[in-house]
C-alpha cells in the first residue's frame, strides 16, 4: 500500500515540529529591553508634555482603548476591523477620560499606511475626539497645540 504524500511529509515534519514546540522561548529568541520612541515621537511627546501639564499624555494606544461601540453587531467584528490601529498619543484629562490624540505623519508613507491612518482619523473623529494630524518637523508653539486639541482654557 502506498502512502500519500502529504501524510508521508508530516510524518516527516512531525519530529521538527515537537523540537521546536520544547524549545525554551527565552533561550531561541533573547529578549532586550526596547526603546518605546523613536527621535520624533520623543520631540512631540516632551512638546506635548510642556504644552499639557494638566493633562496625562499616554503613547501607542491601540483605537479599541480609546472607543467604545454599541453591542448591536458583533464587538469581534469590530475588533478585528480595528486592530493594529493605534493613536501615536492619547491625551486624557486627570480623570483619564480621553479628550485628544496625536497622530505622527512620517515624513514617507506609504498609500496604506496612509489609508490605515486616516481610517484612524475618521474613527476618532466620529467618537467625537480632537484629532491633531503631526507631521514630523512640525514645532508647534504650546498654545497652538492647545487650540488644536480644543483644550485653549486648559
Amino acid at each position: 500500500m502506498q502512502v500519500p504524500f502529504f501524510q508521508r511529509l508530516g510524518q516527516q515534519l512531525r519530529p521538527l515540529v515537537r523540537a521546536h514546540a520544547n524549545e525554551d522561548t527565552v533561550a531561541a529568541w533573547p529578549p532586550v529591553a526596547a526603546r518605546l520612541l523613536n527621535a520624533p515621537e520623543r520631540l512631540a511627546h516632551s512638546v506635548l508634555q510642556q504644552a499639557l501639564p494638566d493633562c496625562q499624555l499616554f503613547v501607542h494606544v491601540p483605537l479599541a482603548r480609546l472607543v467604545r461601540v454599541p453591542n448591536r453587531r458583533s464587538y469581534n467584528e469590530w475588533l478585528s476591523r480595528i486592530s493594529g490601529l493605534s493613536a501615536d498619543f492619547a491625551i486624557c484629562d486627570r480623570s483619564s477620560q480621553v479628550i485628544g490624540t496625536v497622530l505622527l505623519s512620517p515624513r514617507e508613507e506609504t498609500p496604506r499606511g496612509k489609508l490605515r491612518r486616516e481610517r484612524l482619523a475618521r474613527v476618532l473623529r466620529a467618537a467625537g475626539l480632537q484629532v491633531v494630524e503631526w507631521q514630523v518637523g512640525w514645532q508647534p508653539h504650546q498654545n497652538e497645540l492647545r487650540q488644536a486639541l480644543g483644550l485653549a482654557r486648559l
